[in-house]
């Protein structure tokens, strides 16, 4: 008797891979854009006035995107996002439409964000009024929300998909 070794193919019986591997990736896509939505509405969660996000799964048979991003819809959250997230250059404010030319404006704030965190805080207008006739120079500097959310996620969701694909293996081998 000749010993040897006879291999065939192993096939799941009633097993939609295809089917599961698209559940398994739609499932991934989804807990990803709503993660990544959460870290955009982090910073904004003391705002009063807060800007609302969209998301949008692309899945293709070559590709996959995940995409959040802010509503542009005129609203003074919206306004107020890209102010802070971008920043806004310094420049001159002088008095318009005052009787006595005069500028009124908090003397103690305390924003609600700080540069290069993802944190919310109370902040404060402040009880203080300073008046002056001089223009002031005022600028905003760039929270930088979107890039940072962007470099947090570059890497993770590789991983998270990767994740997604250990699971589809997993139950294949089953």
């Amino acid at each position: 008797m000749a010993s040897g070794l006879k291999l065939h193919p192993l096939v799941a019986k009633n097993y939609d891979l295809a089917s599961s591997m698209t559940k398994e990736m739609e499932k991934a896509m989804r807990n990803v854009v709503n993660e990544i939505r959460e870290d955009f509405h982090r910073p904004v969660r003391s705002w009063e006035h807060k800007p609302r996000f969209k998301t949008r799964k692309i899945f293709t048979s070559t590709s996959m995107q995940a995409e959040v991003s802010m509503i542009d819809d005129g609203s003074e959250g919206a306004k107020h996002f890209v102010f802070v997230d971008e920043g806004v250059k310094p420049h001159e404010v002088a008095p318009k439409n005052s009787p006595r030319k005069v500028l009124k404006f908090p003397g103690t704030y305390h924003a609600k964000s700080i540069p290069g965190t993802l944190s919310s805080y109370h902040g404060s207008k402040g009880n203080k009024f300073v008046f002056t006739k001089q223009p002031v120079v005022v600028g905003i500097k760039a929270r930088n929300f979107t890039g940072i959310i962007k470099a947090n996620w570059e890497t993770k969701f590789a991983a998270d998909i990767e994740k997604a694909f250990e699971l589809i293996a997993k139950d294949f081998n089953r």
